[in-house]
């Protein structure tokens, strides 16, 4: 009544975990109605542009943008923080 879990990759690139069971009996009702859901879900027209931004957010590039960015918005959140606590022109600033 073990399971043994594995990891394959679909043709989008995306990794699903797959759970093997070697009893079909331990498989739970809430287990298969999720399964059907699933199923239902990814018959709707929203599945493909999701999967398809999913992919493209998950690539290096767009990784590493999204780093960038949360860089930058975390300088800009000390500077703002800053003229907060020192209210007034700094001296040595450009104005």
């Amino acid at each position: 009544m073990g399971s043994d879990l594995s990891q394959e990759t679909t043709g989008e690139g995306e990794g699903v975990l797959v759970v093997a069971y070697s009893n079909s009996s331990v498989v739970s009702p809430s287990s298969r109605y999720m399964a059907m859901v699933i199923e239902e879900v990814k018959k709707r027209p929203e599945w493909d542009p999701i999967v398809s931004a999913m992919s493209k957010l998950k690539s290096k590039k767009s990784q590493s943008d999204l780093r960038r960015i949360a860089r930058d918005m975390d300088r800009e959140l000390v500077a703002i923080e800053l003229m907060y606590a020192f209210p007034g022109r700094c001296q040595i600033c450009p104005a």
